[in-house]
């Protein structure tokens, strides 16, 4: 049996996963093009500080193409497809651990969402992460912002796929009970 589980809002979150792909890539053009301008440049040495910051600018962008991306799973795998980067097939016993995510918004902290979107309709933020060693380097960027180091991770959470709940259902019968995170948000 397969299942799918896809962002709730499709088109949108494609749309959004391109323009950061293409900010990616402007950033890819921009940080050498800073350095070859201090260099030839009398007096720019204030570029080599602009293209490093620059470059530091493209951790949050690559952690929002990697930290939520769509999930497959099958009796044996588990299959993510983000939207920029290319699919990964990981065995079930490659997952490490499984923890809570705690890059969620707390729920005293989304007042105005809950008033946007009303009081029935709105759900505290869920999440969890899944700590999978032979993920591509890119996601370590999202196990660094999840304070796990540079651990390659990917999170599920009720704001990023449909039918979180049994997404969640699935992935604990296979690879156990979440764990707290080892990054404390205070």
């Amino acid at each position: 049996m397969i299942e799918i589980y896809n962002h709730p809002n499709g088109g949108i979150h494609r749309l959004i996963q391109y323009g950061l792909g293409a900010l990616l890539i402007v950033i890819a053009i921009a940080v050498p093009l800073q350095v070859v301008l201090a260099l030839i440049l009398p007096g720019a040495g204030l570029f080599y500080l602009t293209a490093i910051l620059t470059a530091l600018l493209a951790l949050p962008v690559i952690l929002q193409t990697t930290a939520t991306p769509s999930i497959t799973i099958t009796e044996r795998e588990l299959t993510i497809h983000p939207v920029i980067w290319p699919p990964q097939v990981i065995p079930w016993d490659t997952i490490t651990a499984l923890k809570n995510y705690p890059l969620l918004p707390p729920e005293d902290a989304e007042a105005v969402r809950r008033a946007m979107i009303g009081k029935r309709k709105y759900a505290p933020a869920q999440g969890i992460m899944l700590m999978i060693p032979n993920l591509p380097v890119y996601y370590r960027v999202t196990g660094w912002f999840a304070g796990e180091g540079w651990t390659p991770v990917i999170a599920i959470t009720n704001r990023s796929h449909q039918r979180y709940d049994r997404l969640a259902q699935q992935i604990t019968a296979r690879v156990g009970q979440p764990q707290n995170s080892s990054h404390t948000t205070g």
